[in-house]
């Protein structure tokens, strides 16, 4: 009879907001982004990697959402090259367990570098914390993207399937054995990592020398207040392709002036502070003679509305902040005493975070005998004394949205950390802002409906682009060597001052552009709905042959009266003819 018994149960799938989605779902695991009304399946990145695009991100098509990732990218992510050695596919054929290399040998991985930092001493491959030889308990691996492991009880006799063990000289030109508990085989990838990303945290955190080198705990060295620290769940290691990510949040990437202790934060007679811009050498007077204690003194700066932001961070210490270089001068001389706040310039280099990171990081690069980092990479520099350290430029494309990194674990350590940088943002109400391309998104049953009648009330999430009045603006470019047809489905709208004044326009663009002709043109055709409104909103496209690029761009001359601005929104289909 139990055949014929009836079970019911239920089954539910992850769901949540779409920002908290996972960076990466797992193979055949289904989400629903209950806010966007979006439903996701995870792909399997071990099959046909590269056909699945595991190693790429995409941004979602929100208003300024590529500007923004592609800020994150440049300004909040610190890419650390780590120690590793990588054995890939083609390396083994299945006969044996194991293998040798040099540590001053060449890494293996797609960056480039040797295993260790060429300034390395001959001698000085050991772990930084215990100025001991590498033991096998030190190491990470991974074989195919899945982790290998290996306990303080294994040895080369007694390795089970998915183990390795290490024999480490502290030597760079005596060979280290790798055995591998069954024998690789010519399509297995193989890493190993000497750090981890708990080592990069141990190192910020440490007080005094770390170990035997020269380098101090970056913490420690650079005078870094508790509230400024990174957060460790951003601090995110790749074990296949050797490297790790610092992410920055605002607080990292700010320059500030931080106080030391007030001597009366209660009772202050003050007469004004000065902050100067450093880019346009513009100063605000902040006027602090009512101001008769801290609190006071905090709110006169922020209720100025200038381009700094002052925070009271204890009851006798605060600190001014802003998103560029400043200066801080005072009319009164005492008023520096009182404030403890010193008067000088703050620069990126020398008074944000990530300034001081650089420096640290470059320092350490010089260090013989600290061995975790072989190099590191930064997109926009803060600190130009920081020479140790390089570009880092992943390909980007703003056509595609696609921001395409070395390995699928990089693709999911940035995706990750950039939506938690952006839902902290002022954009928190919006949808999440990257996404892992093995989080394949689903037809849903408003999409197909869409598709059946034509309705862009569901499917189409226009991009979104700004014309204020009397100007021209850039709305996209597109490189002719991948894209030389494009039509541009879009619509404008202005709101005059008046009741029943305004400018609506829907139409389509198609543009063609030629290499060989270097030239472009447009198209132009669609309908217009007009009161109150003269002057003329215009689409153009000019060919740059330096760069092989189309851009299409809006001359906006609109006027009730006064010149209004205007909303463009839009959608694209492209190829290449």
């Amino acid at each position: 009879m139990a055949d014929k018994e009836i079970i019911i149960s239920r089954m539910q799938q992850r769901r949540g907001n779409r920002i908290d989605l996972p960076q990466p779902l797992r193979p055949g695991e289904v989400a629903l982004a209950s806010d966007s009304k979006e439903v996701f399946i995870g792909l399997d990145p071990e099959i046909g990697v590269t056909a699945q695009n595991a190693n790429a991100v995409s941004v979602n098509n929100i208003t300024n959402g590529f500007t923004t990732a592609n800020s994150y990218l440049n300004n909040n992510f610190v890419r650390l090259i780590m120690p590793s050695k990588r054995f890939s596919t083609g390396t083994f054929d299945g006969t044996v367990n194991n293998t040798t290399y040099k540590a001053n040998s060449t890494s293996g991985q797609a960056h480039g570098h040797p295993v260790f930092n060429a300034s390395i001493s001959a001698s000085s491959v050991k772990n930084v914390f215990d100025n001991s030889v590498f033991e096998s308990t030190d190491f990470t691996g991974a074989k195919n993207g899945a982790a290998l492991s290996t306990n303080a009880t294994r040895t080369t006799a007694n390795l089970l399937n998915n183990e390795f063990f290490v024999s480490s000289p502290a030597d760079q030109t005596t060979n280290t054995t790798v055995t591998f508990g069954t024998n690789p085989t010519g399509t297995d990838d193989i890493t190993l990592n000497y750090y981890a990303n708990t080592d990069i945290i141990n190192a910020f955190h440490d007080s005094g020398n770390i170990g035997s080198t020269s380098t101090v705990g970056f913490y420690q060295d650079k005078s870094v207040a508790d509230y400024r620290q990174f957060n460790n769940a951003f601090i995110r290691s790749d074990y296949e392709v050797g490297t790790s990510f610092i992410g920055l949040e605002n607080k990292h990437v700010e320059v500030f002036a931080e106080s030391g202790a007030l001597p009366s934060p209660a009772t202050m007679s003050l007469t004004d502070i000065k902050i100067t811009k450093t880019s346009s050498n513009t100063t605000s007077t902040v006027n602090l003679t009512s101001a008769g204690n801290l609190d006071l003194v905090v709110k006169a700066v922020n209720d100025a509305n200038i381009f700094a932001t002052a925070t009271k961070v204890s009851t006798d210490r605060w600190y001014v902040a802003a998103d560029e270089g400043f200066s801080i001068t005072y009319t009164t001389a005492g008023d520096e005493t009182l404030l403890s706040l010193a008067g000088q310039p703050y620069t990126r280099a020398a008074n944000s975070i990530k300034g001081q990171l650089e420096d640290w990081i470059h320092g350490s690069l010089g260090d013989g005998s600290f061995n975790m980092f072989t190099a590191a990479e930064v997109g926009n520099k803060f600190n130009s004394s920081a020479t140790r350290i390089s570009k880092f430029t992943p390909s980007t494309s703003s056509d595609t949205l696609t921001i395409t990194l070395t390995g699928n674990q990089e693709a999911e350590n940035f995706s990750l950390i950039s939506n938690k940088l952006f839902g902290a943002s002022a954009n928190s109400s919006v949808t999440g802002l990257t996404n892992v391309k093995t989080n394949q998104r689903l037809l849903t049953q408003d999409d197909y409906n869409v598709l059946l009648v034509g309705s862009a009330s569901s499917l189409f999430n226009a991009i979104q682009k700004s014309c204020p009045a009397s100007t021209t603006t850039s709305i996209e470019s597109f490189g002719v060597v991948d894209v030389d047809s494009i039509i541009v489905e879009y619509s404008v709208k202005s709101t005059g001052g008046a009741s029943g004044d305004g400018y609506s326009r829907t139409g389509t663009l198609h543009i063609t552009g030629d290499s060989n002709i270097s030239d472009a043109s447009i198209n132009d055709t669609g309908t217009v709905l007009s009161n109150g409104y003269s002057g003329v909103f215009d689409f153009t496209v000019a060919y740059n042959s330096g760069t092989s690029t189309i851009t299409l761009s809006a001359a906006n001359s609109l006027t009730d009266g006064t010149p209004r601005a205007a909303t463009v929104k839009y959608l694209v289909r492209k190829w290449l003819g």
